[in-house]
């Protein structure tokens, strides 16, 4: 197995060479499968760190496909963007240049429009609930499929994160008032909730955040988990993560496997695949536990920890009061501008809502914040 993992914070723009972009072609892999039984060597790649909680979930998923085909898939891994940059990842395993990819709909919205609804917050969600929910819109929201299609892609699994409506910074914040007029990183539909709040939301590429919040370019970083804050090392720079009460989001993403890289696999390996998925939901809250407590450990150590907001505060209240039905009708219009149909928007976000909250209750997850919560020492 080869693995990449420049740190994400010293990531240059990597220029891989042909023979590095041959491991994923077509051409190779058709060779490799020959025969059922020939191995296949399949590359993996992701934007993020291989600390991050979503490629620990994706390495734990490679690892059982290797494991339970026998070692006949066998997997290159390259993170950090040392193959492809976030922005490139969805072209890059449509095309082969990787075959796996860790992804998420907004490196892409303009390929992912509906997809991008799992970027708008839901109140009474949880990030375990969402990932299984999100499986059953894929496997049944026809919309959604035709989308994964015209994109040259499949998800193999979408990962369960701890709640991403956060923001990170140096330095505790006691009142939500504190971030009216600091320039916090937030990509997605959420960012016109973060300037109802007073911020000003800057979108940065997920492998440049470390070098801007250390440059001051920015005060804050949004919309990720705690498990990213310090699998990436921003805990370094960014150590108290403060918790939004405008519910969980970012849960339209997993990883992603080229269509054609799909089609050439025998069918026991697309078997052992898709066994593999049905195993990863099983167990995912035993998983997301631990990598939550985890980091949590880390996050104190480094001098920060959790601070969640709720509605009992007056500022926080009238915050979500304006909100209201805005990140969804952002959604909705950047849905229209990419031509999508009314039919296929009203589905997609009528069957998200009843997804996500028919799936909010599982029986022993708490959040990790609110643990971690209870552990974090101010002052």
């Amino acid at each position: 197995m080869q693995v990449s993992r420049k740190p994400a914070r010293f990531i240059a723009k990597a220029i891989i060479t042909t023979t590095l972009v041959a491991l994923g072609s077509f051409g190779a892999l058709a060779n490799a499968q020959a025969a059922s039984a020939a191995k296949v060597r399949l590359s993996f790649s992701s934007a993020l760190g291989p600390d991050t909680a979503v490629n620990k979930q994706a390495k734990w998923y490679m690892d059982e496909v290797a494991k339970r085909s026998g070692g006949q898939v066998q997997w290159d891994e390259f993170y950090a963007a040392s193959l492809l940059s976030s922005v490139d990842t969805v072209s890059g395993v449509a095309d082969g240049r990787a075959d796996v990819a860790y992804f998420a709909s907004v490196y892409d919205p303009s390929r992912f429009p509906l997809m991008d609804i799992g970027f708008v917050p839901m109140p009474g969600s949880n990030s375990v609930g969402n990932a299984r929910a999100w499986r059953e819109l894929m496997e049944e929201n026809e919309a959604l499929q035709a989308e994964a299609r015209a994109a040259g892609v499949k998800v193999l699994i979408f990962n369960g994160v701890a709640s991403t409506s956060n923001i990170a910074t140096k330095q505790p914040q006691d009142d939500l008032a504190q971030f009216k007029g600091k320039k916090v990183r937030f990509v997605g539909p959420v960012t016109t909730a973060i300037q109802k709040l007073g911020a000003n939301p800057a979108s940065i590429a997920a492998e440049d955040i470390y070098e801007a919040m250390e440059r001051g370019l920015i005060d804050g970083i949004g919309g990720t988990s705690i498990e990213s804050v310090v699998g990436s090392g921003w805990h370094e720079v960014a150590p108290w993560m403060h918790y939004l009460p405008i519910g969980n989001y970012a849960s339209s993403l997993g990883v992603i496997i080229g269509l054609n890289t799909w089609e050439n696999l025998p069918a026991d390996l697309q078997k052992v695949m898709m066994e593999v998925a049905d195993d990863y939901y099983r167990q995912l809250p035993n998983i997301l536990a631990a990598s939550e407590k985890a980091a949590c450990d880390q996050l104190l150590a480094a001098g920060g920890g959790t601070i969640v907001y709720d509605l009992s505060n007056p500022v926080a209240k009238d915050w979500v009061d304006g909100v209201g039905d805005s990140v969804f009708e952002v959604w909705r219009s950047n849905a229209q501008r990419s031509r999508v149909s009314a039919e296929a928007i009203a589905s997609v976000e009528a069957d998200y809502k009843q997804k996500l909250l028919a799936h909010a209750n599982v029986p022993n997850y708490t959040p990790g914040e609110f643990l971690c919560s209870a552990r974090s020492k101010r002052g």
